[in-house]
């Protein structure tokens, strides 16, 4: 308008204005377009960072991973080798007791198999003893009095004179007492009666020296146990009294045997003087006691005390005194 009107100056100024209006509006889409570069810059940089620092992690994980894998397989390895060690360890101690068990075993059976010996070695000798007596010097004895009857038959008159009667009697009561000893050297009446009965006999025995009266109770049925058993019980009975009336200056005794199907067992008490069961566990007495307890494989205790009496407590696996013939 103003250059169409000849107002130039104007015309002029306007233009002048317009120019800078539109360096400012270029300048400031070409800000706007350099921000936005820039911004995509950036954006693009923050995102290969993250990308970079990603695959950083990523390698790291695995890294830590690959290592936690070896730690873990070399622990696995540790931990399965130790196990690997413990089991040789407790097998060796498994098969060094079973070892051990089997020596203790075999020192027990070869224990046991000597205690046997020696006691059947005891009542080979006794039965030797008895013979002997019996058959030999019994049978002299006897030989001996049929010879004197023999004189009287002759001279009548012998028969008044004091030396030939205490003769007669003295032989006589030596053939007592040499039966006496040869059948407690051999029990025939073991072959002839029950164990309980040929007990009972043995202490009606004891009980004529009127020194010890001895109360005798059976219970349960012995008949079953092998008459090898039987005998060393009957050994046993016999050592226990014989010890009573030896050394504990009792009046009384009570004697047990007790039998079930898993148990035989011997009971022994005295009101006698006592002793001291530590100071005494040499003696023959004892001793002979235990070597036939232990060769049956049996268990017994001994409880006394100074003025206090004894009491003994024997046991025996029942079945044992069945099966077992050797003992």
């Amino acid at each position: 308008m103003y250059k169409a009107t000849g107002q130039y100056k104007k015309a002029l100024d306007y233009t002048d204005s317009l120019n800078i209006l539109k360096d400012s509006l270029t300048n400031a889409e070409k800000a706007k377009a350099i921000n936005q570069m820039e911004i995509k810059y950036k954006t693009a940089e923050k995102d290969k960072q993250i990308v970079q620092n990603q695959l950083l992690i990523a390698q790291q994980k695995s890294k830590i991973i690959s290592k936690n894998t070896w730690i873990g397989s070399i622990a696995g390895s540790i931990v399965l080798l130790c196990i690997i060690l413990v089991s040789v360890y407790l097998n060796s101690r498994h098969k060094q007791r079973l070892q051990n068990e089997q020596i203790k075993t075999l020192q027990q059976d070869n224990t046991i198999s000597i205690l046997k010996g020696v006691v059947q070695g005891e009542e080979k000798e006794r039965g030797r003893i008895a013979r002997e007596l019996h058959d030999g010097i019994g049978g002299m004895l006897s030989a001996a009095m049929m010879r004197l009857m023999a004189i009287r038959h002759e001279k009548a008159e012998i028969t008044t004179v004091p030396a030939y009667i205490e003769a007669m009697d003295l032989l006589q009561e030596m053939g007592d007492e040499i039966r006496k000893t040869a059948h407690n050297l051999m029990p025939e009446v073991l072959l002839k009666q029950s164990l309980p009965d040929a007990i009972r006999t043995y202490c009606n025995f004891v009980e004529k020296s009127k020194t010890l009266h001895v109360d005798f109770q059976s219970y349960g049925s012995f008949d079953e146990i092998t008459q090898k058993s039987k005998l060393n019980i009957y050994r046993i009975v016999q050592e226990m009294l014989k010890n009573i009336t030896e050394h504990a200056n009792a009046s009384h005794a009570l004697l047990q045997l007790f039998a079930n199907d898993r148990l035989l067992t011997i009971t022994v008490e005295d009101d006698g003087s006592g002793f001291d069961t530590e100071a005494i566990k040499k003696g023959i007495g004892l001793h002979n006691l235990k070597t036939r307890v232990d060769s049956m494989q049996g268990h017994f205790t001994i409880e006394s005390g100074a003025g206090k009496g004894t009491s003994v407590y024997i046991e025996f696996d029942m079945q044992k005194m069945i099966a077992d013939d050797t003992i």
